[in-house]
């Protein structure tokens, strides 16, 4: 089975932690965009099989709008895609972002929750806080998404195993 990963390099704020290229020059997504569009479309005949899966990742995919993630839709449309997957952050997440995302394949959504200890977010310089991500659970949800993940940090510096042991608590009561 042949899989593509797209990277998103733009994220709107660094996180402390992250070891991915990435940029906050998000004035550069347009001329990335257009850039990695072009070479899709030179390269996907090289594909050896078929591609079944497609992992949008970063950076940050959710500093894109829509239209660019539609365009590359387009280009994968002779595809029969089993899982299309794109990375978000929880402070991203939008109800009409995510109707919008709806209109592409897409079709599984990553959240980078990481903590639902706001204080292990701000220590590793997340934009988001613990009921964005419950909320950003919640709206992926009601927009119709049925897959979605999430990333979860273990062993930050001063977390505890009771502050790992609570969040199955922190978004089993969202998600009922």
């Amino acid at each position: 089975m042949a899989g593509l990963y797209i990277h998103i390099p733009f994220c709107k704020k660094r996180c402390l932690y992250c070891d991915f290229f990435s940029t906050t020059q998000l004035e550069r997504r347009e001329e990335y965009t257009a850039a990695l569009l072009k070479e899709m479309a030179q390269r996907l005949c090289e594909a050896s099989e078929p591609i079944q899966t497609v992992y949008i990742g970063g950076g940050t995919p959710s500093t894109l709008p829509s239209e660019p993630l539609i365009a590359i839709d387009q280009l994968l449309h002779s595809y029969r895609i089993a899982e299309y997957t794109m990375e978000m952050n929880p402070g991203d997440v939008r109800a009409t972002y995510l109707q919008e995302l709806r209109q592409t394949g897409i079709n599984r959504i990553s959240l980078g929750i990481q903590s639902f200890q706001d204080n292990l977010l701000h220590l590793v310089g997340r934009r988001h806080d613990a009921q964005q991500a419950k909320e950003a659970v919640h709206t992926a949800q009601e927009a119709g998404f049925d897959n979605i993940s999430i990333d979860l940090m273990y062993a930050l510096p001063t977390q505890t195993m009771e502050q790992w042991d609570a969040w199955e608590c922190s978004i089993s009561r969202h998600t009922d």
